[in-house]
């Protein structure tokens, strides 16, 4: 129990120690723990696709503005 709850803790679920559980309680623990790091991974590869697609987004909106201010020089 306390291995689990280390491993818990530190993000890093091991599946094998799912088959050294001793009882309901134990399996609901290691359940749930691997549910809430997989929820954590998740939710770090959106934020880091948000970031991509922002810095994507910002260095499109530049060249434009861009592209706008040397048409506008040349008129």
């Amino acid at each position: 129990m306390d291995y689990m709850a280390q491993k818990g803790t530190k993000r890093q679920f091991d599946i094998v120690e799912l088959s050294n559980s001793t009882g309901i309680s134990d399996v609901d623990i290691v359940t749930t723990l691997f549910t809430y790091d997989m929820l954590a991974k998740e939710g770090k590869r959106r934020i880091l696709d948000s970031h991509t697609f922002h810095q994507a987004y910002r260095k499109l909106h530049l060249s434009e503005r861009s592209r706008r201010v040397n048409n506008a020089c040349f008129v």
